[in-house]
């Protein structure tokens, strides 16, 4: 016979006193991640990146956030919010190429290709989007190192959401107590509408800095004259003293990322798009660094395979076209918007006329005229630096 279990007047005290505690702890981290989840919303670090990407196109903001995100989904947004004419894509060294250098309708793709394996899924997803009407491929030499680790690199499936977790919701706290904000700021960002026209980017770091990607995608954090801090290249000078990180020493082109090359400008060429390709230099001095240790075979042989493709331009020599020192970041590998109005201006001039029409020399020539300016008021002399920047 079965009899029925009834709760004792104590189990029934624990069980609303278990409830009730229950209830006060999430009341509690309610309380606690509430303001922080409100200012990562407001300062844009939880916005999906289709969003900020129509938030750019209407608004002209820079975006730039604190965690990383999928730049390969938020490039893509870009493109499909405004299908540009012309488009540069390839890895981040191409970022400084902004809009002033191109005439009509541009998006600057760079970062959506951070490994050459990447490639043929982007293209796909471009061509799906619109047919552009220039592509303008800018490589990393060191992708085509068989002793350069590009494995496993496929591209990721789309991810326009950021990723949560409680470390992300509240971020705002130890932006605080590393005094990355201060208190003012966090309560600032408590009422900040990132939808309307008082804010002023998206992301902290923009927030904050005012740099960041602009609508096109460039990196305007690069746009500055004269470099933005004093540098040595003693980090990227010791990589290739010792042949790693990016800089790793290689005999021959590795076939299999050079087929991947193939395989996309075969593909453009079926969809009847021109491709010009760029070869971008290094600094004088990281290149004198790389000859000096002879080891670096394969980069030989990748410029000789590109001079026999059409419209390939190979940029290694800096100098050629004016480049010096100045004009790299503190890496010594990534031009600034200045190196890249030289390498622009450069390639334009040997283009076909069809072709040629498509960049605004006039737009690299001011940029360079500027950096000159500013480079006499700051007592720079040919192949020199001054002590506050580079």
């Amino acid at each position: 016979m079965l009899v029925p279990l009834n709760p004792t007047p104590d189990l029934e005290r624990r069980g609303r006193a278990l409830i009730r505690d229950v209830a006060i702890l999430l009341m509690l981290a309610l309380l606690v991640s509430a303001p922080a989840a409100l200012v990562m919303w407001n300062v844009g670090e939880a916005l999906p990146l289709q969003k900020v990407a129509t938030i750019q196109a209407d608004r002209r903001v820079p975006y730039l956030p604190f965690f990383e995100i999928d730049e390969f989904t938020y490039k893509k947004d870009i493109f499909a919010r405004a299908p540009a004419d012309t488009i540069v894509i390839g890895s981040s060294l191409p970022l400084p190429i902004t809009g002033q250098y191109v005439a009509g309708s541009f998006a600057n793709l760079g970062r959506s290709m951070p490994y050459i394996s990447y490639g043929t899924a982007l293209l796909d997803e471009i061509l799906r989007i619109r047919r552009p009407g220039l592509v303008v491929f800018v490589l990393d030499f060191w992708w085509f190192n068989a002793a350069y680790d590009d494995l496993p690199r496929t591209a990721p499936p789309p991810n326009r959401l950021p990723h949560w977790s409680v470390r992300r919701v509240l971020a705002p706290y130890s932006w605080l107590a590393a005094e990355t904000i201060s208190k003012r700021d966090f309560v600032r960002f408590l009422t900040l509408n990132p939808l309307t026209v008082g804010s002023t980017g998206l992301g902290l770091k923009a927030l904050l800095s005012g740099q960041g990607y602009d609508a096109q995608g460039a990196f305007t954090w690069l746009d500055q004259p004269l470099g933005p801090v004093s540098h040595d290249f003693s980090e990227t000078l010791d990589r290739v003293k010792t042949g790693r990180k990016r800089f790793e020493y290689g005999d021959s082109v590795d076939p299999h990322r050079w087929s991947i090359l193939m395989a996309m400008l075969g593909g453009l060429e079926a969809e009847h798009v021109p491709v010009v390709i760029i070869l971008p230099p290094v600094a004088p001095s990281v290149a004198a660094a790389m000859a000096d240790t002879r080891k670096y075979a394969y980069l030989a042989e990748l410029r000789s395979r590109l001079a026999a493709l059409p419209l390939a331009f190979d940029m290694m020599d800096s100098g050629r076209y004016g480049l010096t020192d100045c004009q790299f970041i503190e890496d010594g590998f990534h031009a600034t918007t200045t190196g890249w109005a030289r390498i622009i201006r450069a390639v334009a001039s040997s283009l076909p006329p069809d072709l040629a029409r498509r960049f605004d020399v006039g737009g690299a020539d001011r940029q360079i005229l500027a950096y000159e300016q500013a480079a006499r008021a700051a007592g720079v002399t040919e192949g020199t630096c001054p002590p506050t920047s580079r």
